[in-house]
């Protein structure tokens, strides 16, 4: 995979990986989620998590923009993010001012809110993970590949539920989403 700098995948790599057509709309929105600069999120995942490899990090940073493609291409759902994506997550979130922008310029205005899981709770727990399963079937749906060390299928020992967001309200995000609401989805 190439990269420009640190925390940037090459868009043509980039761009390659999708296996729907995506129309200006969307292309034009996802080159700024490619192309942020995720420096000060590698740093802070690289220090938290005490020193891994060029690589991870890079990858990490990846599969956060695929979390955010997810969300920009079906906005009417809330999703899960995987465990493994998870501390790229926090630490964009961290960063609240430069989130704050990403989300004002990749989602028009709408801040994309991160909502932690309480592991005790069993009945989200479980909804949570019914989450997970939907956002993997769509990411499958827009994605050629799919990492199982970065999105692994719920069904593997050991996987953990952690966090959501909640649906995305911009007019023109929701108009140009590409997958049906499903009120199945949502939190009793």
């Amino acid at each position: 995979m190439g990269t420009t700098t640190p925390g940037r995948v090459s868009p043509t790599n980039f761009i390659d990986s999708f296996k729907i057509e995506l129309s200006a709309f969307h292309l034009a929105r996802i080159a700024k989620i490619d192309q942020f600069d995720y420096t000060c999120v590698i740093k802070k995942v690289n220090r938290d998590l005490g020193g891994v490899t060029a690589t991870y990090l890079l990858n990490g940073a990846d599969n956060l923009k695929r979390y955010y493609i997810v969300a920009l291409l079906d906005p009417r759902n809330r999703h899960a993010v995987s465990k493994s994506v998870d501390p790229f997550w926090h630490s964009h979130v961290l960063f609240t001012r430069q989130y704050k922008d990403f989300c004002h310029d990749v989602f028009d205005g709408e801040f994309i809110h991160h909502v932690p899981l309480d592991p005790e709770d069993a009945k989200m727990v479980k909804h949570v993970q019914e989450l997970y399963d939907y956002t993997l079937e769509v990411y499958k749906g827009i994605f050629k590949k799919v990492d199982g060390d970065w999105w692994p299928s719920s069904s593997v020992a050991g996987f953990q539920t952690v966090c959501l967001h909640e649906e995305v309200h911009g007019d023109e995000i929701v108009k140009n989403g590409l997958f049906s609401e499903r009120p199945d989805l949502r939190a009793d």
